[in-house]
């Protein structure tokens, strides 16, 4: 929430302009920072009001022929129901990824959340944590975390829930294909941590390797499409 203050004058001079804020401490002279603008101008904004903002506002005008000072505005915060400003984002992952669902809300504090799954309430276990805050987090997505999610907030005054986020795991084969371990390097003298594979035009995959051969330093490798690996 935003708070603006106007004040005008009936003077053509050049002016200057200097608000005040009293919240119960001495009086204060306001400077932009954090969440509040136009503190020399004719018109001051504080934005994101909390709390701390509340209390009475003034303003000092002054130019070459004298002072004048405002009467008191006065800011307050009226509690009100959550309202949710950011909704969760749908996302695609692919397996093993970490995937974080957020809410932006605003309302009156104290805030509680409870993120759903299918309308499924949630808990903190295995790889999902934060199903009671504004993010939770699926960690080492599956296809088991595949679903449609969203997050309900309530306070003393009422409760929001949010639109759907859709996760979807995508699948690292095209449907109805396996994925067949062609060689499993063991480390000696084959080496090991392999770099990757890139397929040459007679359809043999080509690579390196980390560790392994005559100097421990890694290794080049050839590997046939029956998985016979030569090094």
């Amino acid at each position: 929430m935003t708070a603006t203050f106007t004040v005008e004058t009936a003077a053509n001079e050049s002016l200057s302009y200097q608000w005040r804020h009293d919240n119960g401490v001495p009086l204060t002279n306001l400077s932009d920072g954090g969440n509040v603008f136009g503190s020399t101008t004719s018109t001051l904004t504080v934005s994101a009001v909390s709390p701390a903002n509340v209390g009475a506002y003034s303003v000092i005008v002054s130019n070459t022929a004298g002072v004048a000072v405002s009467s008191e505005a006065f800011l307050t915060i009226v509690p009100w129901r959550p309202v949710i400003t950011a909704q969760p984002a749908s996302h695609a992952a692919l397996p093993g990824e970490t995937v974080r669902l957020t809410v932006a809300v605003a309302g009156s504090r104290p805030l509680f959340y409870q993120w759903r799954k299918n309308r499924s309430s949630l808990t903190d276990n295995g790889n999902l944590s934060g199903a009671a805050t504004r993010a939770l987090t699926i960690t080492s997505v599956s296809s088991a975390n595949a679903g449609a999610y969203s997050v309900v907030v309530n306070n003393a005054l009422g409760v929001a829930t949010s639109s759907k986020a859709v996760l979807s795991v995508a699948s690292v084969t095209a449907p109805g294909v396996t994925m067949t371990s062609m060689y499993s390097f063991a480390g000696g003298a084959d080496g090991g941590n392999p770099n990757g594979l890139v397929q040459g035009g007679n359809g043999i995959l080509y690579g390196t390797t980390q560790n392994g051969g005559r100097t421990l330093a890694g290794t080049i490798f050839q590997m046939a499409s029956e998985g016979l690996l030569t090094s």
